[in-house]
């Protein structure tokens, strides 16, 4: 048997079994670096879906020739739709295969949420394909032409929260103007659904593909997309997202990635609810404290639980910075400064002292920090460090007159203990880890 006929079969194969199955779930390749037996190469079990990696190079090589022969206009839609999606299966990077799939669904001949599917299949093998993503936003776009990308604000969160999100209580829907029939109301209602249904796919697809490779740059910046042209901010997806987002992170406490996406979160619920602090505006104040003081908190714990993780505090950098540039009125930059500092900036740090309210086992000055006694208990108890800061103690100081360096040092003094406490209460096998985090967040504080 030729290569060509053979490479026609497996062709054939593989697209059978994508028919056959619509549930398929996952794919892979089966090491198998020769054909043992005579059958064929593509295993469809339990919807999963694998392909023995002798035969990737003679169906791929095929595929790809096919595709490069394609003229313009090709009547045999079904035949390009068998490679490239065969293409894209192996190889998710191949632009001319995603290319071809863009024109196959402008002609109708494939669906655009059966591409999606598709998609998804190939992140399960290729979780950080950049092509795949950019070819589900073409998708997405395709499929709502009307939602274009929205500026960050409250009110474009508000409207969007309440028309493409029905199943809020707070939703009401006017009547169809003009005395239009209610099946205008119901197209309406069916396409916030399926808004709904899109939107819950791509995240799910993220989840997948962040799952799968760490640090997946390419996954989360997609959620983040979803969520600002989709989504457009809406409270009710970002406030979700915001609860989920929090047992992903414990459960990936290196990947700096799931922390930035928990960043972007808190900046959209701070534009959600006005976006500034506002003199006399106790809620505006309230829910943005609310958010700094459940991070710290949280960030507290993992610190505690998972010692030595740079991630974690540069996460808790960002939240003060947050709260620093939310009491001061300065837009919320998405970044911040974490460059050493020079060794004579240092120097002139050293000399500020902190009062010491956490005990024997933590001192005022930073020479003494480093030789302070240990917690005896190597798994030490999360209450043994202090998880809300004093300077979150109560809303009520935002309207009490007190002037913004008060507190802004009070952030500072704050800080500075917990991070003294932490390395006081550290278990003697990461101390150095956690040493190097803690020394490192304290000059980031006495620089600001």
């Amino acid at each position: 048997m030729g290569d060509d006929e053979r490479a026609r079969r497996l062709l054939s194969d593989l697209s059978i079994a994508l028919r056959k199955d619509p549930l398929i779930d996952e794919f892979g390749f089966i090491f198998c670096p020769e054909p043992v037996c005579n059958k064929s190469p593509i295993v469809l079990e339990q919807h999963k879906l694998g392909i023995e990696t002798w035969s990737i190079k003679i169906l791929y090589l095929f595929v790809h020739q096919q595709l490069l022969k394609v003229k313009p206009i090709s009547p045999d839609s079904r035949f390009l739709n068998d490679c490239s999606q065969a293409a894209v299966l192996l190889n998710a990077e191949c632009y001319t295969a995603w290319n071809i799939r863009k024109r196959l669904v402008l002609k109708k001949a494939i669906g655009a949420e059966a591409d999606l599917k598709l998609a998804t299949l190939v992140l399960t093998k290729h979780p950080k394909s950049a092509e795949t993503f950019a070819q589900r936003r073409w998708l997405l776009q395709h499929i709502f032409p009307d939602i274009k990308p929205s500026h960050s604000s409250h009110e474009a969160a508000a409207s969007t929260n309440q028309h493409y999100f029905p199943h809020n209580n707070q939703y009401h829907p006017s009547p169809p103007p003009n005395g239009l029939d209610r099946r205008v109301q119901v197209q309406q209602n069916g396409a916030a659904g399926n808004l709904e249904r899109i939107i819950d796919g791509e995240l799910k697809a993220c989840t997948i593909a962040a799952d799968r490779y760490p640090n997946n740059y390419n996954a989360w910046s997609h959620r983040i997309w979803v969520l600002k042209h989709l989504a457009r901010g809406g409270s009710q997806v970002v406030k979700s997202e915001w609860v989920s987002s929090k047992e992903w992170v414990r459960c990936h406490i290196s990947d700096h990635s799931g922390f930035h996406y928990r960043q972007f979160l808190m900046q959209t619920l701070r534009e959600c609810t006005g976006g500034t602090l506002i003199p006399n505006e106790k809620e505006n104040g309230s829910y943005a404290m609310g958010l700094v003081e459940e991070e710290l908190q949280f960030t507290a714990n993992l610190i505690s639980f998972y010692p030595g993780h740079e991630a974690i505090w540069y996460h808790r950098r960002f939240v003060i910075h947050f709260w620093r540039t939310f009491l001061t009125g300065k837009p919320n930059a998405t970044t911040i400064s974490t460059e050493p500092l020079s060794h004579d900036d240092i120097t002139v740090l050293e000399d500020i002292s902190v009062p010491d309210t956490t005990g024997a086992a933590a001192t005022s000055s930073w020479q003494d920090d480093r030789s302070a006694s240990r917690c005896e208990d190597a798994q030490m108890e999360t209450d043994q460090v202090p998880t809300k800061p004093s300077f979150l103690s109560s809303p009520e100081h935002l309207r009490m007159g007190k002037s913004v360096d008060e507190d802004l040092a009070a952030i500072t003094t704050s800080e500075i203990q917990f991070a003294i406490a932490v390395n006081a209460c550290t278990p003697h096998g990461d101390v150095d880890a956690q040493r190097r985090c803690v020394e490192g967040y304290k000059r980031w504080l006495k620089s600001q």
